[in-house]
């Protein structure tokens, strides 16, 4: 039921089984995949039934006007790279932060949308290059996350629920950006592997380094119940 975090891994899923299943596995799968789908949403429905109004609360679509002067620029300077768990956040969703590397946030930014950018490349030219040669569309497994990291984006941006603190709407996209870095990296010419390598260590570093001054936040005495409002 929680739709907005569900929603772009499994329209991605149905469209891959759709798009790939020859005429005769779709026979035999397509029922699966929609009776699968048909249970997963049926919580979000009966809501919708049962508690009128309760998920307009959660999910009404806000014009592209108002989520511009809502979001922007905080989405790509604050919420994106918290996210991502670039001086993350000390306690989701809340906006203290814990700045270990001051001012990284806009060079990753940036890194981050090259990765997007160029992995959506590399996907739809294997898509048209495909769909080409097999004479109908044709999605390939990069292409879920290509478009789950899309829609995740788009969902969390025309939201009304969305705030630069809603880091939790984004997890689709942080969990597709490996697989994003992976598709680049395999599509790439020998000397820029190299420069992706590199990348990818510093990352894994700073990763290190961010989870481990979190760490030692959370032992700080009092932080469960003054800072993260849970109990001990």
């Amino acid at each position: 039921s929680n739709h907005m975090v569900a929603l772009p891994f499994v329209v991605m899923i149905a469209l891959f089984v759709f798009l790939n299943e020859t005429w005769k596995g779709l026979l035999s799968s397509g029922p699966s995949v929609l009776a699968g789908l048909a249970i997963g949403i049926t919580p979000y429905w009966l809501a919708r039934h049962f508690l009128p109004g309760s998920y307009g609360a959660v999910s009404n679509t806000a014009s592209v006007s108002s989520a511009i002067s809502k979001l922007w620029p905080y989405m790509f300077s604050f919420t994106i790279p918290h996210a991502m768990g670039i001086n993350p956040c000390i306690f989701p969703d809340g906006r203290d932060i814990l700045t270990v590397v001051p001012n990284i946030e806009i060079p990753f930014v940036f890194f981050l949308a090259t990765i997007l950018l160029a992995a959506t490349g590399v996907e739809a030219t294997r898509f048209v290059q495909h769909t080409i040669k097999k004479r109908r569309p044709t999605l390939g497994p990069g292409g879920i996350f290509v478009g789950a990291s899309w829609i995740s984006l788009v969902i969390f941006f025309l939201n009304t629920r969305s705030m630069p603190e809603s880091f939790r709407y984004l997890l689709p996209f942080v969990l597709s950006f490996p697989f994003l870095f992976v598709l680049v990296f395999t599509a790439s010419p020998r000397p820029m592997r190299y420069v992706l390598t590199t990348c990818a260590i510093l990352l894994a570093g700073l990763n290190v380094i961010m989870t481990s001054a979190l760490v030692k936040t959370w032992k700080e005495p009092g932080f469960a119940k003054e800072k993260a409002n849970i109990a001990d």
